[in-house]
């Protein structure tokens, strides 16, 4: 008999944005006694992101901000974020990893670029993450990391497979919203 699935009846790239917030939460330091393995996955799925982007980058999370939907202006046209994750907000080594997350569609209408260009422009410390739960030709996909080349950063493509073999690492955490 097949269980039930959440993404079954909620298949929209907003239901994916919120699981992964509400994933990427537990990261916080609040969350390591309580919800031990929830924020061990958490955390390695944070720096898993990073890693993509910056091999040799460490960071200490010990605060999480999540922002979904995070609204800013550029040349007088409002954009979104889908997933804007601070890290460490307001200290020294304050992080930021923004996350483009697509199911079935692709990047368009440059926003790579322009994340990139208000990330640069508000002075941010960040990564990109362009997070692809769904199929993408292979064509569209290698472009990804030059869209944003000229603000000397890349958004890094992380794909179905790398969430698996974060979340699949312990098959013992017992969360229905996890499993």
């Amino acid at each position: 008999m097949t269980t039930p699935n959440l993404f079954n009846f909620a298949p929209s790239e907003l239901s994916q944005d919120a699981f992964f917030a509400w994933l990427l939460s537990f990261a916080d330091k609040k969350y390591q006694h309580e919800f031990l393995d929830l924020h061990q996955v958490s955390q390695a799925l944070l720096l898993a992101f990073i890693k993509k982007c910056r091999p040799n980058f460490q960071i200490d999370i010990r605060t999480i901000q999540i922002k979904r939907q995070y609204k800013f202006k550029v040349d007088k046209n409002k954009r979104v974020i889908d997933i804007l994750i601070v890290i460490n907000e307001k200290c020294s080594d304050e992080f930021r990893i923004i996350i483009e997350s697509k199911t079935s569609s692709k990047e368009h209408g440059n926003q790579l670029y322009n994340y990139a260009q208000y990330a640069k422009n508000q002075d941010w410390n960040f990564i990109g993450i362009y997070l692809k739960t769904g199929n993408e030709a292979t064509c569209f996909l290698n472009k990804i990391s030059e869209k944003t080349k000229e603000f000397n950063m890349r958004f890094e493509i992380f794909n179905r497979q790398d969430i698996l073999s974060i979340i699949n690492t312990d098959k013992s955490i017992k969360n229905d919203i996890y499993n």
